[in-house]
C-alpha cells in the first residue's frame, strides 16, 4: 500500500480528540432512552411497486405502487399499533 494511503489509514482508525462522543451518543438516544427500531419498513418488489413489511415476522403488511405513498402507508401503520 502506499505511504500516504497507510498514513489515512492510521489517521482514521484513531479516534479524534475533538470529538464529543458524549454528545453524539445522545442525540442517538435522546433525551427518552434508546428510540426502538421501526416495526415496518418498505422493500421494493418490481418496477415502480413496493411492499411495506413489517420486520420481526417478515409478513407483508400492505403495498404501494410509489415510494412516497408505501412511506406514508409505514409511518400511519406504525403510528397506529401499539408496540
Amino acid at each position: 500500500m502506499h505511504d500516504s494511503m497507510e498514513n489515512r489509514r492510521a489517521s482514521i482508525d484513531e479516534a479524534h480528540p475533538t470529538i464529543d462522543f458524549g454528545a453524539l451518543l445522545y442525540r442517538h438516544i435522546g433525551s427518552q432512552g434508546y428510540h426502538p427500531a421501526p416495526r415496518c419498513h418498505v422493500i421494493p418488489a418490481g418496477r415502480n411497486f413496493f411492499h411495506i413489511q413489517e420486520r420481526a415476522s417478515g409478513r407483508t403488511l400492505g403495498f404501494r405502487r410509489s415510494h412516497l405513498e408505501a412511506c406514508a402507508l409505514a409511518q400511519q401503520l406504525e403510528s397506529s399499533v401499539p408496540a
